[in-house]
């Protein structure tokens, strides 16, 4: 896990990783892990804003506070019925749009989708679009 430093602006002017010195330390703000994207950015309201500010004489830098790094894990594939739920909310917006060109096809995926775990191919053959 990982943390933005966040200035009295409320402007990321570091990353770092998890350790003790943080927890309860307000000026820190929980990110899902090191993206660079965050650096010079505003936080404002419990989002990122879309601005990048300009920080005269100052370059924002990872920052790894953590003495025994953890190394970190790519998250895993979605699979099986994960994966499913996944394709079904991904395509939800089909629903709706009866002029949509491709909302057929949409629709018959979707119902292979639903009936995929009751077939003899669950889990290792994906239904396909």
């Amino acid at each position: 896990m990982f943390y933005a430093n966040l200035d009295d602006e409320g402007v990321c002017i570091g990353i770092s990783s998890v350790n003790s010195t943080i927890e309860g330390d307000s000026s820190y703000i929980e990110i899902p892990g090191y993206f660079p994207e965050y650096l010079r950015r505003k936080y404002v309201g419990g989002s990122w804003t879309e601005e990048i500010v300009p920080l005269k004489d100052y370059k924002a830098e990872f920052i790894d506070t953590n003495p025994d790094p953890v190394e970190e894990v790519e998250p895993a594939e979605p699979e099986g019925r994960d994966w499913r739920d996944l394709e079904l909310l991904l395509t939800d917006f089909i629903v709706p749009l009866s002029d949509h060109p491709q909302r057929a096809a949409y629709m018959t995926y979707r119902t292979a989708l639903r009936d995929w775990p009751s077939t003899e191919s669950f889990p290792d053959t994906k239904p396909t679009l």
